[in-house]
């Protein structure tokens, strides 16, 4: 079973599509007040290159007060195309940045507030889950946890698109590495009733349930195996069992050919 919009909802996209296409028509807008001016310079002036005319066009534009590469005063086509370009192309740069800088302050400020009430959301859970790793396994054994009504916290390095669809009632998320203290404590591994660790590699799992063991030492600890000579390590770190996903499927599969 895979995540599919049965178990999750997108509580809020990083941007919506109002402020993406806002952006893109200013981008869009700004392109083209850049030709016209840039173009504009070019036919109307006597022997001026394309950079020089391209040049021109940015520092009327910006107004940053460098000096003119093109003789405006004297020449009143030239004197009327500036007089133009900065009245409709200063508007164009505004709406630029004005865009640009909610695109990415809207995403920066979502993620802070996403970040909190997850947060504040964690410090109240007791006897939840900690599913660390939303790897091809997490992925496949967040939905089976929801399923028996259990609370749950994802613990994933970074932001992903599938990881989002934690941000539900059903599911939290914390941004960390699953093998430290501090991210383990942040998923409230203390009030905890278990911790699946289905990293990418034994090391990680071997690692991360020695610490979570360390933090709490009532917790029930589910370790994701790739070799079989790990057993023992992950025993002995602390793990409560330990599952080899290569391992069941190859039974599995072996007992469905014994059924032809």
């Amino acid at each position: 079973m895979i995540l599919t919009p049965k178990y999750f909802q997108f509580g809020a996209q990083r941007h919506d599509e109002r402020t993406v296409y806002r952006l893109i028509r200013a981008s869009v807008l700004m392109v083209i007040v850049f030709s016209i001016g840039t173009f504009g310079y070019w036919f109307l002036s006597d022997g001026h290159t394309l950079l020089e005319c391209m040049y021109m066009t940015v520092i009327t534009l910006t107004t940053v007060g460098f000096s003119e590469v093109i003789q405006i005063s004297g020449n009143p086509k030239l004197e009327l195309f500036t007089i133009v370009l900065i009245f409709f192309g200063m508007g164009t740069v505004l709406y630029f940045v004005s865009a640009l800088m909610t695109f990415i302050l809207e995403g920066e400020m979502r993620d802070l507030i996403w970040s909190r009430r997850m947060e504040k959301k964690i410090t109240k859970l007791s006897g939840h889950f900690i599913l660390a790793g939303f790897g091809q396994t997490g992925a496949h054994v967040l939905p089976r946890l929801i399923e028996q009504g259990k609370k749950v916290v994802v613990i994933e390095r970074e932001l992903r698109e599938n990881l989002q669809a934690c941000v539900t009632k059903d599911a939290m998320y914390v941004l960390g590495d699953a093998t430290e203290d501090n991210t383990l404590l942040k998923a409230g591994i203390k009030s905890a009733a278990g911790i699946i660790f289905s990293l990418g590699n034994d090391k990680d799992n071997l690692f991360g349930t020695i610490t979570a063991r360390g933090l709490n030492p009532n917790l029930v600890i589910i370790a994701k195996g790739e070799e079989q000579s790990s057993r023992q390590k992950f025993i002995m770190a602390g793990a409560s069992k330990v599952i080899f996903p290569n391992e069941i499927g190859a039974a599995k599969m072996a007992s469905e050919v014994i059924k032809i």
